[in-house]
Formats: structure tokens, sequence, C-alpha cells
């Protein structure tokens, strides 16, 4: 599978690109997880 992944990204030329996209999205579900974290606890401590 991983194979796969690097000849579609060799395939688009754009490997940096890919890269970013998929820091990015990480970011972006690391920080939803802390707000739900976050969230979780402050209902915790309200009961």
């Amino acid at each position: 599978i991983v194979a796969r992944i690097v000849d579609a990204i060799d395939y688009f030329g754009n490997a940096e690109q890919v890269k970013k996209d998929m820091l990015l999205t990480n970011v972006e579900m690391y920080e939803e997880m802390t707000e739900l974290i976050e969230k979780y606890k402050k209902l915790n401590e309200n009961q």
C-alpha cells in the first residue's frame, strides 16, 4: 500500500505539497481532538 502511495505522489509530481496537506490535516485533527478533550474535562468538572 505504501509503495502505491509513493507511486501516486511521484506521478503527480508534487510530493512536497502532498506532505504539507497531510501535515495540515493531522494538525487540524489534533486541534479537534484537543477541543473535545477540553470539553469532556469541563463536563466532568461540572457534574
